[in-house]
């Protein structure tokens, strides 16, 4: 059974973001109001929204879908000191290194390389979750379509994308903090409701 991470870091709010594109499809729905009267959409929204708030300061504001349309596309690393990059910066180097033939660096990193190595492999995150769910509310099934499920299954559950999610998450927070759900929960507002508890009571 899924149960609602209690431990959070910059990985978390990538992963409800991209919940949050999954469950609701029209982006001008993303909004407190419009889902008002669905609880499980409107505490991810509200977990989201703090999230937001934690992780990228400097590009959120009070709109959830530009947040989010920020948060994919990097916007917030334009915003921050480049040195507090350093960290990010040598992994990459040394995952380039490793490449035969090898390349020479010929000039320093910038704000705008990172942005882009960040945005392709979000949008690759992005693709591989729509692979990942590709099997998700298959409850019944009947025995001559089980075929298409063992294979579709074993391909899924060989992905892993360890390294680019380490990669986005230090990204995101350089730090690398974990904060805890009880601690949010205390300092910012954060939800106490467990989103597959809801999901359960709403169906």
């Amino acid at each position: 059974m899924n149960i609602d991470p209690i431990e959070i870091t910059g990985l978390t709010l990538i992963d409800k973001a991209i919940d949050i594109e999954r469950m609701i499809v029209e982006k001008p729905d993303w909004t407190f109001e419009r889902q008002k009267d669905n609880p499980p959409r409107l505490i991810r929204l509200k977990q989201l929204e703090v999230l937001l708030k934690l992780f990228t300061p400097e590009t959120y504001d009070v709109d959830i879908e530009i947040g989010i349309k920020k948060l994919f596309n990097g916007d917030f690393i334009l915003h921050r000191e480049i040195k507090k990059y350093a960290n990010v910066f040598a992994i990459m180097e040394n995952a380039i290194s490793l490449l035969k033939p090898s390349f020479r660096k010929e000039s320093e990193w910038e704000s705008k390389n990172l942005r882009f190595n960040y945005h392709y492999l979000m949008g690759f995150k992005r693709e591989i979750d729509k692979i990942k769910c590709w099997n998700n509310g298959i409850l019944e099934i009947d025995y001559k379509h089980l075929y298409q499920y063992v294979v579709t299954s074993e391909f899924i559950n060989g992905l892993c994308t360890k390294s680019i999610d380490d990669f986005l998450s230090l990204v995101i927070d350089p730090l690398g903090r974990t904060f805890t759900k009880d601690e949010l929960i205390q300092d910012f507002n954060y939800p106490k409701e467990d989103i597959f508890d809801v999901d359960i009571d709403w169906l």
